[in-house]
């Protein structure tokens, strides 16, 4: 065995901040998918998982895809996808399996921090979340669909199986035209006796046990999202495993790494199936702040060439009408009709605190010297709206700070926002 990579010669570290870049464009680019390069690229891995060549279906933005799932029964549409394939090559696969015996661990844990982007790891996976939530809001259709799905996932494997056994072509074309004539999938199709027969086998049994309760347990939860939705999840890696290839000359399958690269750099997300593969156009607009929160004041965070936006503010995502409405234009009313605990949170972040002072007619509870104590007696918050009020003698400038509910006094509110040091002991400048 080869002796690992313990360290890094000055070129090589000079190019780790060019692949870190290089895979950050790539995980959150907003040009436009080429349909013909991208039909090319899930080809080629379907070729290299031993699967047929799939329909590829291209869809313009999560709505698009959502009236797809929602425009025929769940069983019918399962029908015309085929089994979820959820063995397509990850980069996960290659990052901790070749890649890792082939780099010290030191450098392997600087080579992670470094290359794998990680302040951006939530927004990637914030941006998938939310698009999932666009398409699955009815939770019970989907439900359905993903329990067809799974179900053409057992019937794909029994026909393999099937037709390992003499006679299992047979079986299959019986089954088969018995779902056709009779609305029956091949489970029921070949005769219980025989399917009994069939499953009580040792090899069935854990098949069954290894793939398919665990895939059920974790769709359980998790729904298809992290399971198959998946694009942007492989690119969070990718740097690491490209830097690593091309860079340190690691070995890797290769023929599985230019297949996943490819698919990667061509397709936005990627939803594979037996008989289907869906994409899902990238976005041609996506925003976020400081803190690598996908926010955006006034328009769309999330935007596509269809015109369908997504409006969302410090992560959190907003109703139209908040959203297309910069905060500087919120009006503090709003919070009086609003039910939803976590979009009046946003609002008041919004408005901030001196604006709510002046238009919701914040009541005075107590005073000191330049300071007051106001409460906001409307229910706009999940526990009442304690504000210390400064007012600059100067300037006439308003600041407010929130302070706990149960400060009732000025002088006791500013202790508190000064961590504990009283008024008396500093000198107030204004």
């Amino acid at each position: 065995m080869a002796k690992k990579i313990e360290r890094l010669t000055s070129e090589q570290r000079a190019l780790i901040p060019v692949y870190q870049e290089k895979w950050r464009k790539i995980a959150f680019s907003t040009e436009a998918i080429n349909k013909q390069q991208a039909t090319q690229a899930v080809k080629e891995i379907y070729q290299v998982i031993g699967k047929k060549t799939p329909a590829v279906r291209f869809f313009s933005s999560p709505e698009i895809l959502k009236q797809e799932i929602f425009s025929q029964p769940p069983e019918q549409l399962a029908q015309e996808l085929g089994a979820p394939i959820l063995t397509i090559p990850s980069t996960f696969e290659l990052f901790l399996g070749e890649l890792n015996e082939q780099i010290e661990t030191q450098l392997w844990q600087e080579l992670t921090e470094r290359l794998a982007f990680q302040e951006r790891l939530g927004a990637m996976m914030q941006v998938t979340g939310i698009i999932w939530t666009q398409i699955a809001e009815n939770s019970e259709q989907i439900a359905q669909l993903q329990e067809y799905l799974f179900w053409e996932q057992q019937q794909q494997f029994i026909r393999d199986q099937l037709r390992k056994l003499p006679g299992g072509d047979l079986l299959i074309q019986l089954g088969d035209w018995q779902w056709e004539m009779l609305g029956k999938p091949l489970w029921e199709g070949v005769g219980e006796p025989l399917l009994n027969k069939f499953m009580s086998q040792p090899e069935i049994r854990e098949w069954e046990q290894t793939y398919i309760q665990p895939i059920l347990g974790i769709s359980s939860s998790l729904g298809l999202t992290l399971n198959l939705f998946r694009s942007n999840f492989d690119v969070f890696l990718a740097s690491v495993v490209d830097y690593c290839i091309s860079v340190l000359e690691c070995e890797v399958d290769a023929r599985k790494w230019l297949r996943l690269k490819s698919l990667i750099i061509e397709c936005g997300w990627f939803l594979p199936f037996e008989r289907t593969c869906w994409v899902l156009e990238r976005p041609n607009q996506l925003s976020f702040d400081s803190e690598n929160r996908l926010h955006a004041e006034g328009k769309a965070a999330i935007k596509y060439t269809d015109g369908y936006s997504i409006y969302l503010y410090r992560g959190v995502v907003l109703p139209e009408k908040y959203g297309e409405v910069h905060p500087n234009l919120w009006q503090s009313e709003w919070l009086l009709s609003e039910q939803n605990a976590e979009l009046r949170r946003v609002l008041i972040q919004g408005i901030g605190y001196d604006r709510l002072c002046q238009e919701l007619a914040a009541k005075e509870i107590d005073s000191w010297r330049e300071y007051t104590l106001l409460e906001i007696e409307n229910e706009v918050d999940i526990e009442p709206i304690h504000l210390l009020k400064m007012t600059c003698p100067s300037t006439g400038y308003i600041h407010a700070t929130r302070v706990p509910p149960d400060i009732l006094s000025a002088r006791e509110a500013i202790r508190w926002t000064n961590q504990g040091i009283d008024p008396e002991e500093f000198s107030i400048e204004t």
